[in-house]
């Protein structure tokens, strides 16, 4: 069954600002957890299916019992969150921000009779555990490793997967990867189990794909039943050429 409440971190994000708008058009109730209303997209500010709490200093910066009831009343989480590509964005705190919010959500989440749904948005530079991908070339490898030391925002996508296998027995979840984001309306893509190429590969992944998978994830219970507890690689489809398993 479909979620009947969603919390979405990082609605006025990129990705985010489309995962809101298509759980908004489907009639999904959302509660969008921001840091200033102003930043929602125009088209859902007041809509009646939408709640927003706004904490100007971030989520991670509730309380237990404040973000423990906000986890409580959803039957799903959607992260959208990401680092902004500035100085402070990329070096300043929370460096863990996107993994630290999967921590709070699988704590309080943990033991429920029906599992909650987790969403997170993550990137096609990050591996599946247990080496379910293709194994990527020593070039590739080595710029992964050197970004993870220099860019925080990268160790912490890493860290998501890490704090999701943790999670397994707890939650159910989908990392969605996408490749290099770009702006423009919805377009045919396609979804894979597997990397099915590298980070120069020149895939493009429009944001708002993105968005509306993630909010078929939500609603659809046969795209959920598929893609649960796994890292979909996700990205725009060349004309005539749709290869992947959605």
């Amino acid at each position: 069954m479909a979620p009947t409440r969603v919390l979405i971190f990082g609605a006025t994000g990129g990705c985010g600002k489309h995962a809101l708008s298509n759980l908004l058009d489907r009639g999904v109730q959302c509660v969008a957890v921001v840091r200033s209303e102003d930043r929602l997209p125009a088209g859902c500010k007041g809509k009646s299916n939408l709640d927003v709490v706004v904490v100007p200093e971030g989520h991670l910066s509730m309380d237990d019992g404040a973000f423990s009831a906000l986890i409580d009343g959803a039957d799903a989480v959607v992260s959208v969150l990401g680092h902004n590509i500035t100085f402070k964005g990329l070096y300043g705190p929370p460096k863990r921000l996107c993994a630290d919010t999967v921590s709070r959500v699988v704590a309080v989440a943990s033991g429920r009779a029906t599992p909650l749904k987790l969403i997170v948005v993550s990137t096609e530079g990050v591996d599946q555990p247990l080496g379910k991908d293709p194994p990527r070339g020593c070039g590739e490898r080595a710029l992964l490793s050197t970004l993870k030391c220099l860019l925080p925002p990268h160790a912490d996508n890493m860290a998501v997967i890490d704090e999701l296998e943790k999670a397994h027995s707890k939650i159910e979840f989908c990392a969605v990867r996408p490749a290099d984001l770009v702006d423009g309306g919805e377009c045919t893509y396609e979804c894979h189990s597997t990397l099915q190429g590298s980070i120069f590969s020149g895939f493009k992944t429009h944001r708002a794909n993105v968005g509306a998978f993630m909010a078929d994830l939500v609603t659809d219970d046969a795209v959920w039943a598929k893609w649960k507890n796994s890292y979909p690689h996700c990205y725009d489809t060349p004309a005539g050429d749709k290869k992947g398993d959605y």
